[in-house]
């Protein structure tokens, strides 16, 4: 049995939690450059040898929860992704980053409300939700809101973002149930 390292949970190496959750941001800045590789190196050529669009997307949907996978077993098993063992309970008392993303995800249904019985929205507040930082913490709020999970809802919002970016390659629909 592998050792887990003294407030990290089991990780192959310090901080690689840090290190995995910074390569996923930074492939959300940089999306369209990594799809494009993936598209030449892989899913072209699956797509040539099969001939079906069903294997290319779900090629392209299991290549985009591969890290997600990943947090989700070393999370569920070792805590892993936990905020202690992330280091922001050393900065964050829990009381306080558990009241935050129950504010932020209370925020995030009220303008879902708001929007779904038709009241507008303001300029700068319909700019600010769109920053993608808040609607990270927003769907991360909401998701704690439901879970009380902190590393499940951390989990969470980044694997929406995952397959917008990845498995949907930036393609968007105005909604997601027309």
């Amino acid at each position: 049995m592998q050792q887990q390292i003294k407030d990290y949970g089991w990780v192959p190496f310090p901080y690689f939690q840090h290190v995995l959750i910074g390569l996923l941001l930074l492939g959300f800045y940089n999306w369209e450059k990594i799809n494009k590789t993936l598209e030449e190196k892989i899913y072209k050529p699956i797509q040539n040898e099969f001939k079906n669009e069903t294997i290319t997307l779900s090629t392209k949907i299991s290549i985009a929860l591969v890290p997600i996978i990943i947090m989700l077993y070393l999370d569920m098993k070792y805590s892993s992704f936990s905020m202690n063992n992330l280091g922001v309970t050393q900065y964050v008392p829990n009381d306080v980053l558990d009241t935050l993303l129950k504010l932020i995800g209370g925020y995030c249904i009220i303008q879902v409300a708001a929007q779904d019985v038709g009241l507008k929205t303001g300029a700068i507040q319909a700019d600010f939700v769109k920053l993608p930082p808040l609607q990270f913490l927003m769907y991360a709020g909401v998701a704690f809101s439901l879970t009380q999970n902190r590393s499940m809802s951390l989990i969470a919002a980044l694997t929406y973002f995952q397959l917008k970016f990845f498995g949907s390659e930036g393609k968007t629909k105005d909604v997601c149930f027309e």
